[in-house]
């Protein structure tokens, strides 16, 4: 799903859209309900899932740690 998303340009919208299909996807995965009255951050910890904005940053850091590594000469 996030595919590639260290060169995304995303905006708020766009994470927002992110985090809400994968509360779902926990949801789904858990077997659980809305009306069930689990928080999606405690079966997301349950199933060590980490925050979809944290997983952008990283993914981020990582792309630009590559790129200031890389030779002038590599384009």
């Amino acid at each position: 799903m996030l595919y590639g998303s260290e060169t995304w340009a995303v905006k708020e919208a766009d994470i927002l859209r992110l985090e809400r299909n994968d509360t779902t996807m926990i949801r789904w995965v858990c077997n659980v309900i809305l009306k069930d009255g689990n928080a999606s951050s405690e079966l997301g910890e349950r199933l060590g899932f980490d925050n979809i904005r944290n997983y952008i940053r990283r993914g981020r850091l990582k792309w630009f740690g590559h790129v200031e590594r890389c030779s002038d000469e590599n384009v």
